[in-house]
Parts: structure tokens; sequence; C-alpha cells
């Protein structure tokens, strides 16, 4: 009887322990910018709902792919909040099977915006520009690098920046010309007179930014890598990842991180199937627009 009651104990102790741990957030990008904000918001909202804390984690570097494959090597609950293009190519990352696109939180619409003094004042005529522009580019999918790879055009050049913040400290420097950042973020720049912003992406006009048209409006079809979903490892045992994804779904659905995404002009569109399906059909139609 005593040896039973032991064992139920100790089974009780070893449950509290699985529910009680800390998650890891880790977030592929540095600190400030979109994907930060985002990332972050929604850790606390994990947090509320296990009622455990939520460690942000902030690994930059290689387009992203740092990030990813510290989220692979956890051993403990975690999850990593990311743009879709980043996982282009890795296929070659060892182990890329053992995360799972758990959560499709939507697009930002993305943002061109230069410095204020910047001379051309649309988006088309950047495409025509006979004089050198020179835009901070932020991973391989940016939109610069689309840019130069449908007009051809030998005066548009591309710097490589590890992120937003620092790209976006340069435009209002004067250093570079324009970047690309979260519809958000631009327009609070924007307001305060610091950057122009020539448009954004979109089927419609966003109602942080009702005054700019969209790239579509200016007659140019441009593909988005601003499109975020949660991944969650799930070498971790199937109790403990069902635990952690459902609390990343019941995290999303609350209205206080619904209200974040508003904030960040992301209008959450619901998924139709599953979101792996999703996630590989949006990688699918990136693809073959840049190849356009």
């Amino acid at each position: 009887m005593k040896k039973n009651f032991m064992l139920v104990i100790t089974a009780l102790l070893m449950s509290f322990a699985v529910h009680a741990q800390n998650v890891k957030l880790i977030i592929p990008v540095p600190p400030g910018g979109t994907t930060d904000t985002i990332a972050r918001a929604l850790g606390q909202a994990v947090g509320n709902v296990l009622n455990v804390e939520v460690t942000p984690f902030n690994f930059p570097g290689v387009n992203s792919t740092l990030g990813i494959r510290r989220l692979i090597q956890e051993t403990g609950p975690a999850f990593l909040v990311s743009q879709a293009v980043p996982f282009m190519g890795t296929e070659s990352i060892e182990d890329i099977d053992h995360i799972t696109p758990i959560n499709y939180l939507g697009p930002v619409p993305e943002t061109l915006m230069v410095r204020p003094n910047f001379p051309i004042t649309n988006f088309n005529d950047i495409t025509k520009t006979t004089t050198r522009v020179v835009f901070a580019c932020i991973g391989e999918a940016s939109m610069p690098k689309f840019l130069i790879s449908k007009t051809k055009n030998p005066n548009i050049e591309c710097v490589p920046y590890k992120g937003g913040p620092q790209a976006t400290v340069d435009v209002m420097g004067g250093h570079v010309d324009g970047t690309t950042v979260g519809l958000a973020a631009a327009m609070r720049l924007a307001d305060s007179g610091k950057v122009k912003v020539l448009g954004y992406t979109g089927s419609r006009r966003s109602p942080l930014a009702p005054n700019i048209p969209t790239f579509e409006e200016q007659g140019v079809t441009v593909p988005s890598s601003m499109v975020f979903y949660v991944w969650a490892n799930n070498k971790i045992g199937a109790e403990q990842f069902t635990r952690v994804t459902n609390a990343i779904n019941a995290a999303v659905r609350s209205p206080e991180f619904q209200a974040k995404l508003k904030e960040q002009g992301i209008d959450p569109e619901p998924v139709k199937g599953s979101v792996a399906d999703h996630f590989k059909n949006h990688m699918k139609d990136v693809y073959n627009l840049s190849k356009k």
C-alpha cells in the first residue's frame, strides 16, 4: 500500500514538473522591429495561458537560420516566431523535420520607406531610375532584391543588413536611400517626418495608412516576405508538444494578442486545411511569383 502511494506521489510530482516547466521563445532576429515585437507579445500571451514564465532569446543571423537551428537543438518546450521566407532552402539543415508550423498569424504589409529628402516620390519611378539608388536589404527575399530581379535596373543596389533596426537607423541618417519594414513601424517614423513611405504590399489599403496606395494600386505585384508563422520543436514528447501547441493556439486567439496583431497592421486570416499545407502553398506562391 505504501509503495503504491509513493508511486502515485512520484507520478504526480513528475506531471507537475512537466506542466510547470518554463517555455523558451526563440526570436531569430535582433531586438526591436516587427518580428521581435510580435514574438514577445505572443510569448507574454502564452505565459498567461500556461501560468509559467516564457523566456525570450534573440538568435539573429544568417537570414534567421541561426534561430531555426537553435529551436531544433532545444530539448525542452520551445517555440519560434518567424517570417516564412527564411525557411527557403532550409531542407539542407539537419533535422529540420523536428520542428512543425503550428499557427499562421497572417501577413504584415511590407513597406518601402525612404529617407525624407529622397527625390523619387512613387514606387514605379524607382524601377526606372537612372541615378544610383542604394537600399538596405534584409535577407535573401527582400523587396529591393525582388525589384532588381524584375527590372534588371543596374542603378538599384542592395547592401546586406542583418536586421531592420539598424537598416532603419541608416535610412533616417541618410546612409542608404531606403529599406523595407512593417507598416506600423514605417508609419510611426513617417508621421514624425523621419522617413517617407512610397507604398506597401497587400490587396487593399490598411487602416494604418489609408492615404498611401498599395503597390498593386501602382500597377506592380510584389510578394510580401513578411508572413508570420509560429513553429514548435516536436521532439520533446507528445504530451509536452500538445501542451505547447494548445497554449500557443489559445494565446493567438486571445483578444489581447489579436489587438497586438492589429497594431502591427496584421489582419488575421483563417487557415483552410492544415497550417503545414498553408505554409507549403505560401512558399510555392512566393517562389513562383519571384521567378516570373
